[in-house]
This record gives structure tokens, sequence and C-alpha cells, in this order.
């Protein structure tokens, strides 16, 4: 098949502006940025004796304060308030693992990781599709 030069221009032009319309806004690279901070506090906190490192608990927790409140603030910002009341669940987990390390209570800290954790699954169960590249997209 041929193309003329304006065709072919046309085409190129119109690739462009697609491609401007489905380019993320910083508001979703920054939601990116969070939930890749969510796993790597999670991945943190569930590492075998994590949990009695009390200053590296409360570091890692405090990163995930603010990566579940950039989440709650996304989904609340499309309206979403299911997602948005799953990312403050987190945020108050967060907030319990933060106690329990500052108060040196091991248990406490296991056991409120493992509800950031039951929060995460919740929320990527019912607005995550995982595609067939192990890379995964918002419903």
């Amino acid at each position: 098949m041929k193309y003329t030069v304006p065709t072919v221009l046309a085409l190129g032009v119109g690739g462009m502006f697609a491609l401007t319309q489905v380019a993320p806004p910083d508001e979703t690279m920054r939601y990116a940025q969070a939930m890749r901070d969510l796993r790597f506090v999670e991945d943190t906190l569930v590492r075998p004796g994590v949990s009695g490192q009390f200053a590296t608990v409360v570091q890692v927790a405090e990163s995930g304060r603010d990566a579940f409140a950039t989440v709650e603030a996304f989904w609340a910002g499309r309206g979403d308030a299911v997602a948005a009341d799953i990312a403050a669940s987190g945020l108050v987990a967060v907030e319990a693992v933060l106690g329990a390390a500052r108060n040196g209570d091991r248990s406490g800290v296991e056991a409120a990781t493992a509800q950031i954790g039951a929060t995460c699954t919740a929320c990527h169960d019912v607005h995550r599709v995982r595609l067939p590249d192990g890379t995964s997209r918002i419903r």
C-alpha cells in the first residue's frame, strides 16, 4: 500500500495527538510511584527479623504513610469511595505499625504489617488487572 506525504504527515500528527491524550498526568505518575513505595514498605516489613528493628520499621512505615495518603487522594479524586476507604484503612494500619514500633512492640508491628498486606490485597482484587506480561493496570 502506498501513502502520500500528506497522508503520512496526517497519520504522524494524528498519532502524536493521540499519544498526548493518553500520556499519564503528574497525578497518575505520583500514584504509580506511591504504589511502588507501598510494595517496598510491605516487602521490607515482612522480611524475617525486621519487625524487631524498630528504627528501620519507623523509617519504612513513615514512607508508607505518605504513599497511602497519595493513593487515598488519587482514588478520592476519581470519586471511588471504596478504593479511597481501602487506602484510608492502609493509612490506619501504617499508623498502627508506627505506634507499635515506637513502643517496642514486635508482635504489634507484625499484626499491623499483616493489616497492611490485607489492605493491599483487598484493593488489588477489585481495582487491578494483571496483564499477561506480569505487569498490572488499573481497572
